[in-house]
């Protein structure tokens, strides 16, 4: 089960709403689909759906099953699946050896290896959605870099 976080693209006020994308790359309005097909109310946002029961997640799986309207992927814009935590995020920097070789080369230096975890934090504010712009400000630097992270949420 693919669950998102999205606006409609025709919606002057950007209302959030969370998802199912199902395997037709349709999107399940979870809330309005749940409260009429199984007349349950879900929580309005992904970090509610996180911190809900075991009972509520299974029920947005059985929701997906009981054929439900949808909407049209390319009728809504994707956003960060939870658009603003509640803390900053942390992060484990030079965590694997090709990783460190490639930005030694990178810099033409020689690669160490860190002796313990090299941790830092993304706050709040850095997390974008899908197809959204990265902004360079070039106060700051002159060349943005990419980086592709995964993420867990564990419950």
């Amino acid at each position: 089960m693919k669950l998102i976080t999205y606006i409609l693209r025709n919606d002057p006020y950007s209302k959030q709403y969370i998802g199912i994308l199902n395997d037709n790359k349709n999107v399940i309005d979870l809330v309005s689909e749940g409260k009429k097909l199984l007349n349950k109310d879900f929580p309005q946002s992904m970090l509610g759906l996180i911190e809900a029961d075991d009972n509520t997640l299974q029920d947005a799986k059985k929701l997906e099953a009981l054929n439900p309207n949808t909407i049209p992927l390319s009728s809504v814009k994707l956003l960060s699946p939870i658009p603003k935590y509640s803390k900053n995020i942390f992060c484990v920097g030079r965590n694997y050896k090709l990783h460190i070789l490639e930005g030694a080369r990178a810099r033409g230096v020689e690669p160490t290896y860190p002796l313990v975890p090299e941790l830092f934090t993304k706050p709040t504010t850095a997390v974008i959605g899908h197809e959204d712009s990265i902004l360079l400000d070039s106060r700051l630097t002159s060349q943005l870099d990419y980086e592709v992270e995964l993420a867990m949420v564990m419950i």
